[in-house]
C-alpha cells in the first residue's frame, strides 16, 4: 500500500475529515488531498501526520515500502518491542546521554 493510501485509510478510520486533519497540521484540506493522492511529503510532516492519526511512523514507512523491517531491526539501538515502554522523559534522557557521548568523543 502506498503512503497516501495508508494516511487516507487511517484518517477515515478515525472519522477525521481532510479539513480537520489539515487544520490540526496547519495545512489546507487541498494539501491533505494531494498527500493522499501520492504527493511527496517531508519526514517532518509525515511525523506530524502520524502523530495526529496515532500511527507509528516506522510502521507506516515499512508498510509503504520505504524501509524494510529488517533494516530497522539491524540498526536499532533499543529493542523494537521495548521502545513502546519508553516515555517522552526517557527519550529526552537517552538523547542527552547520546549527545554527551558524542561530545566526549569529539574532545
Amino acid at each position: 500500500m502506498d503512503l497516501g493510501q495508508i494516511i487516507r485509510n487511517r484518517r477515515k478510520e478515525k472519522n477525521i475529515s481532510q479539513k480537520e486533519l489539515g487544520k490540526a497540521l496547519g495545512l489546507y484540506d487541498s494539501d491533505i488531498s494531494k498527500i493522499e493522492r501520492g504527493k511527496d511529503i517531508s519526514l517532518k510532516l509525515l511525523a506530524q501526520i502520524t502523530s495526529v492519526l496515532e500511527l507509528d511512523i516506522l510502521d507506516v514507512l515499512v508498510d509503504s515500502g520505504y524501509i524494510s523491517a529488517t533494516s530497522i531491526e539491524k540498526h536499532q539501538i533499543i529493542p523494537w518491542n521495548g521502545a513502546s515502554l519508553l516515555t517522552d522523559a526517557d527519550m529526552v534522557y537517552i538523547n542527552c546521554f547520546v549527545n554527551a557521548l558524542i561530545e566526549k568523543r569529539g574532545k
